[in-house]
């Protein structure tokens, strides 16, 4: 029988300037967290843009010719700043990974995951009490399909990942390889849980659990 894991939370904020949501609310959601995990394990990394690999990679390929981003039904919010903070969750659980040497599982958590509908401090730890070692498990709403990345691919909800320790540093060095590949081929930067997607279609990188949920509380009673 499986024995449950000991994990680690992780989390991050960093200031995107012009924003729509303003710092002090990201504060109250990321404060919500805290209090829910009740004294458990949380690291949350405070960085600025300049950080984000994804930051470092496109100022490395623009010139000559500039990369674009996709802005979805959403253009305010989704912008490069954006998109290289979505990217940079499993190089936080590496980082993460690297501090804590006794952490058998890496939980990723969105700052703001506690505002989700139905999450409460009840469900959220009793998930985490169920996390099963080895087990690399990601919540997602869809089937698998092809890849359309002009809108997000909801095969994976990107709020919410479980991963073995074993499996951070290869999972995020599959996730970097692909998601610069695309840049650099379509001069183009679309959301992170489309690269997973395409990662899971292509067969590259750690085999990934699926398990059925939506962006509520399915992420934690689905488990």
């Amino acid at each position: 029988m499986p024995r449950t894991a000991r994990v680690k939370v992780v989390s991050a904020y960093v200031p995107i300037p012009d924003h729509p949501r303003p710092e002090a609310e990201y504060r109250q959601r990321g404060m919500k967290l805290q209090q829910a995990l009740d004294g458990r394990a949380l690291r949350v990394f405070e960085d600025d843009l300049c950080d984000m690999w994804m930051t470092k990679f496109v100022n490395e390929i623009t010139n000559p010719h500039p990369i674009h981003h996709q802005q979805g039904d959403n253009p305010a919010k989704n912008t490069p700043a954006y998109h290289a903070v979505n990217h940079n969750k499993l190089e936080w659980l590496e980082r993460a990974m690297a501090e804590d040497p006794d952490a058998e599982t890496f939980i990723w958590m969105d700052y703001g995951i506690m505002v989700l509908p139905g999450f409460s401090a009840k469900l959220l730890t009793d998930f985490l009490d169920r996390i099963m070692v080895n087990d690399l498990a990601i919540p997602g709403c869809w089937d698998k399909r092809p890849v359309n990345t002009t809108y997000p691919c909801w095969r994976f909800c990107g709020s919410l990942l479980c991963v073995p320790r074993d499996d951070v540093f290869p999972l995020n060095r599959a996730f970097k390889a692909v998601t610069k590949q695309y840049v650099q081929t379509m001069r183009d930067i679309s959301w992170e849980v489309n690269m997973l997607a395409m990662m899971e279609l292509l067969n590259i990188g750690p085999p990934i659990r699926w398990y059925l949920a939506d962006h509520n509380a399915r992420m934690l009673t689905g488990y």
